[in-house]
């Protein structure tokens, strides 16, 4: 599922822990691999697969416990009553703090139910309790529409669909910043790309044994190129200024080795597809 968004294992577990020491995880995620277009997508799948792990841990827990089987707890479910949604969310808090000493020893039954009972609308609390009336009836479709249904008024309340378009619209931000820096680096380093041209191109004009040779010889006149060039000069950008002539030999070997480099690599591939 993950993979179809841009997202591994090694990545979800690193994005998961940038976002808690993040001031603002909406960055962290925009910044991130994952292919924003798919979030809404990847809600979607996440509340089919709640629904029905949450179906079958109910299943299995209202099943278990005999209180449940009355006729009148269930009708009472049925109706939306918010006392029998209270019960419950205690048998159901009971159940966990009995299966978990560490929350036991945390929190207190009283003041969990509380809590919870409060966090649910009326909208959620209602499609809980019709769900619950249908498991008991034996109705696994209609519980399944009904937890479907509370989950999404669940994600409505967390905003969900917000989150997503927040998320498209700091994923454009950032692309927008990307490309203006780009821009500007580029127009920056203009005059350092012509002066690099320019040694490139005296350099296969000529025939050298090496890099290095090729550098001290045309040295001199790339330094005249770079320092003095009117028209270089006359450009928007970073002027390129050698500080020695030893510093300006070892800068021309270098361009010199990266461009014999790439077209080495380019004769590779080449060959490789003839």
């Amino acid at each position: 599922m993950f993979e179809e968004l841009g997202l591994d294992e090694n990545t979800i577990n690193n994005l998961i822990e940038e976002i808690k020491i993040s001031s603002d995880p909406l960055s962290v995620i925009a910044k991130s691999s994952l292919d924003i277009s798919k979030v809404k997508e990847l809600f979607v799948i996440f509340r089919a697969e709640f629904t029905k792990g949450t179906i079958k841990f109910l299943s299995t827990f209202l099943l278990q416990h005999k209180n449940f089987n009355d006729d009148n707890l269930i009708q009472r479910f049925h109706s939306g009553d918010k006392g029998a949604f209270k019960i419950f969310i205690n048998a159901l808090i009971n159940y966990l703090l009995e299966h978990d000493s560490k929350l036991s020893k945390k929190y207190d039954n009283l003041v969990i139910v509380d809590k919870i009972y409060s966090y649910f609308n009326d909208d959620v609390k209602n499609y809980l309790c019709c769900a619950i009336a249908c498991i008991l009836s034996n109705l696994p479709n209609a519980a399944y529409a009904n937890i479907d249904m509370a989950l999404l008024k669940i994600l409505d309340l967390m905003e969900t669909n917000k989150i997503s378009d927040n998320l498209f619209i700091k994923k454009g931000e950032l692309k927008r910043a990307s490309e203006v820096s780009k821009k500007a680096n580029t127009k920056r380093h203009t005059k350092n790309n012509l002066v690099k041209e320019y040694a490139i191109n005296l350099f296969l004009e000529g025939n050298y044994p090496s890099a290095r040779n090729a550098a001290q010889q045309i040295t001199e006149k790339v330094i005249e190129y770079a320092h003095n060039d009117k028209k270089l000069n006359s450009m928007v950008g970073t002027s390129k200024r050698f500080t020695s002539q030893y510093q300006a030999v070892d800068c021309i070997e270098r361009w010199l080795g990266e461009y014999n480099k790439k077209q080495k690599n380019i004769n590779q591939k080449s060959k490789i597809i003839n």
